[in-house]
């Protein structure tokens, strides 16, 4: 009896031994990987360079102006890119323009200088003040609106403007219509664990929109600082006063 135990015992160890080997480890988290993704303007508005997570969309920026010129959209090797295209590499989109003759001065000699209007930058501006100096100077006004995010628009203000249909320093004949887009601004949570936020850039996030942080920390000297968890989903709607926790390695 004492036999058929003792074998018992030593195949039961055998199997919790081959099973134990045969167990994978964990694979080791991949570190996150960035890309530059730059804007060559050829004479336009300049476009400042975003820096985008792998697999990430880089979001359109704003039309940019060139005095003389139509956009006709952002190229890559020769042709249009689209915007929901994950990036895997740097990139450097071009702008293609083509020229126009609507902000030409006209050679009619009837006409005289007061009859035109030189076209300010309203980018950024508030709309009301944006309104009040067009009609200053002698042109016509619409309004429309478009909401966009923090994340994709991080220097867009709730009221301030940000297109214009036609660029700043066209000269427009008095009477024109020129149509100005209003940024109305939803605030998302950004993907706090993406490596490039500390503890404090959380903080302040939370000052800035009414949004209690809890900081909590797990044991994780390797990764130590960095946010590991956040309790709101990333590109979820920011509520005033609601409460975002996070998870940091210590």
């Amino acid at each position: 009896m004492r036999k058929k135990m003792g074998m018992s015992l030593l195949c039961l160890f055998l199997l919790c031994l081959v099973v134990g080997c045969g167990t994978k480890r964990e694979e080791e988290p991949k570190e996150t990987v960035y890309y530059q993704v730059s804007f060559n303007s050829n004479g336009g508005t300049e476009i400042g360079t975003v820096r985008i997570r792998e697999n990430g969309l880089v979001p359109e920026p704003n039309t940019p102006y060139k005095e003389g010129y139509s956009f006709l959209g952002w190229y890559y090797e020769d042709r249009p890119f689209p915007f929901d295209t994950p990036i895997t590499s740097d990139l450097v989109l071009e702008a293609r323009w083509r020229a126009t003759s609507s902000n030409k001065h006209p050679s009619n000699s009837n006409t005289t200088d007061d009859s035109y209007a030189l076209v300010p930058n309203c980018i950024g501006e508030d709309s009301s003040e944006a309104e009040t100096e067009l009609e200053r100077l002698g042109l016509l006004v619409t309004l429309s609106t478009q909401t966009v995010s923090n994340l994709d628009y991080p220097n867009a203000k709730e009221g301030t403007i940000i297109s214009q249909s036609s660029a700043p320093n066209t000269r427009l004949l008095k009477g024109s219509v020129i149509t100005l887009t209003v940024a109305e601004v939803e605030i998302l949570y950004p993907d706090f664990t993406d490596g490039s936020y500390t503890v404090e850039d959380v903080q302040n996030f939370g000052k800035q929109y009414g949004v209690v942080i809890r900081v909590v920390y797990s044991e994780n000297p390797e990764n130590s600082g960095h946010i590991l968890l956040q309790s709101r989903k990333a590109r979820s709607k920011v509520i005033n006063g609601s409460t975002l926790t996070i998870t940091v390695a210590r």
